[in-house]
């Protein structure tokens, strides 16, 4: 036994068997980790880990732990929540992820907080629901979770994702029906970081008019949840469109404190890789400009493709394409398009009217 022996896996902090008021037995299984703290903003509970060659499987909470800077909590496959010791999650989460076959376990009129009033959305894996307790009155239900806030009016607003198939099942479960958006999904089963993030890389404008042989700062932004150490994309450009300068990517805004590098692919597109030194906090908003310059008058289309987030776990998380429409326009009376308004073009101007 290792009591108050304690040891961070994965940003969660654990006693190793310890920290509850009396001893765990489950089964055959000798050890066990009840979680203390979090150090992360991404949190995900495993069933069991692997210390010194030895496997702990995680049961509870020595006591309601909490961390404000938690926004992402997942419960892995096959955790077993023992509620006798009580199970709660970060008063600050947005994004809950709970696993097929999450067992609970009691033997008291005993129940967990899952979340509270900050849930956005809730993916869950399995297509038999989790016990759940209405936590609409002070009743609840020995063995079940609550979920969220405690008025339907809120609850309203979270989206529960689902198996596809499963969302009439879920509906028609005590606790879960008082969830008006339940939404089923394909691929549930692997639920990835990208969905659960919500992030998007993307111009900061779906489309633009710029002026011919001008220099143009196109505005790069990005929505993030989780916090983000760094950035990688190709950027396809259309035939006569140029990026300016030596540093053609340049971070502004959110990004300001961004390095950012641009290499060249073999077909030609610009490979950019962004690092910060202090990890991008989650948030909305511009990072960066690309700077670009046409000498011809057309419509055009930038593309940002192979978009790679790292968030500050080291997680990497692939996000959707995006591609930026605009105009260049020459400027006026600039009628042969060379940049310059001069005799030249007045000339062409007469000759037009002139008919010659």
């Amino acid at each position: 036994m290792f009591a108050a022996e304690y040891v961070t896996i994965d940003g969660v902090k654990y006693q190793l068997d310890g920290g509850m008021s009396t001893p765990f037995k489950w089964g055959e299984i000798e050890h066990y980790a009840c979680i203390q703290a979090y150090t992360e903003s991404e949190v995900s509970i495993p069933k069991s880990f692997l210390y010194n060659g030895i496997e702990y499987y995680v049961t509870g909470y020595k006591s309601n732990v909490d961390n404000s800077t938690v926004v992402r909590f997942e419960i892995q496959d096959d955790v077993t929540i023992n509620l006798e010791y009580y199970y709660f999650v970060p008063k600050n989460v947005k994004t809950l992820v709970i696993g097929k076959n999450v067992n609970i376990i009691t033997t008291t009129n005993s129940y967990g907080s899952f979340a509270t009033n900050s849930l956005e959305e809730i993916y869950c894996k399995d297509e038999i629901p989790m016990p759940l307790c209405t936590f609409i009155t002070t009743t609840s239900a020995a063995g079940s979770i609550s979920l969220g806030d405690a008025s339907l009016a809120k609850r309203a607003n979270i989206k529960v994702y689902v198996p596809k198939g499963a969302e009439r099942t879920y509906r028609h479960t005590i606790g879960w029906s008082s969830y008006v958006n339940i939404i089923g999904l394909e691929e549930l089963g692997d639920v990835t970081e990208s969905n659960v993030t919500s992030s998007s890389f993307n111009f900061n404008q779906k489309s633009a008019i710029i002026d011919t042989h001008t220099v143009t700062a196109l505005p790069i932004a990005i929505d993030n949840k989780n916090e983000v150490s760094a950035i990688e994309f190709d950027m396809v450009l259309p035939a006569n469109v140029e990026v300016q300068g030596e540093n053609p990517i340049t971070g502004s805004e959110r990004g300001a404190e961004m390095s950012f590098s641009t290499t060249t692919n073999e077909d030609g597109s610009l490979h950019v890789v962004a690092t910060a030194t202090t990890a991008l906090a989650a948030g909305k908003g511009n990072i960066a400009t690309i700077a670009v310059q046409t000498a011809k008058s057309d419509n055009y289309a930038i593309t940002l493709r192979n978009v790679k987030v790292t968030t500050k776990t080291g997680k990497v998380i692939s996000l959707d394409n995006e591609v930026l429409q605009f105009v260049a326009n020459h400027k006026k009376g600039d009628y042969n398009e060379d940049g310059d308004v001069d005799i030249v073009d007045a000339q062409n101007l007469l000759d037009y009217v002139l008919g010659i």
